[in-house]
């Protein structure tokens, strides 16, 4: 967990797949004032691994998540989402590689892989 960021300030988190946005165990995840925004990107040379699936953090189109029903409509298997006060079903969103995380609430914003539930 980084806690509150400083204007300007960047941090490197670690997104774990294996960790539901809601687990207190998930260490990516950072305290947020309402409005605040943040602008999220990632290596675009990092590989993101879903069993022998080789990806970014924009994800992939897996056919078997999609009809079992994925976390964030919208979003393909392993992008990169965030949410908020750890709960992906009201207050997920897609990030992708490079995107805008904003909150409407001072709450904990977290990150995961989107996946199948």
């Amino acid at each position: 967990m980084a806690g509150r960021l400083e204007l300007g300030q960047a941090i490197t988190l670690s997104v774990d797949s294996i960790f539901e946005p809601y687990d207190k165990a998930n260490t990516a995840y950072i305290d947020v004032e309402a409005g605040e925004r943040y602008i999220v990107k990632c290596d675009k040379s990092q590989v993101w691994t879903d069993w022998f699936i080789n990806t970014d953090a924009d994800g992939y189109f897996n056919l078997f998540a999609w009809l079992q029903g994925m976390r964030i409509k919208g979003a393909k298997c392993y992008c990169l989402c965030g949410t908020y006060n750890f709960y992906e079903n009201k207050n997920g969103f897609k990030i992708g590689s490079d995107g805008i995380a904003e909150v409407p609430e001072k709450a904990t914003l977290s990150f995961f892989a989107n996946d199948s539930y």
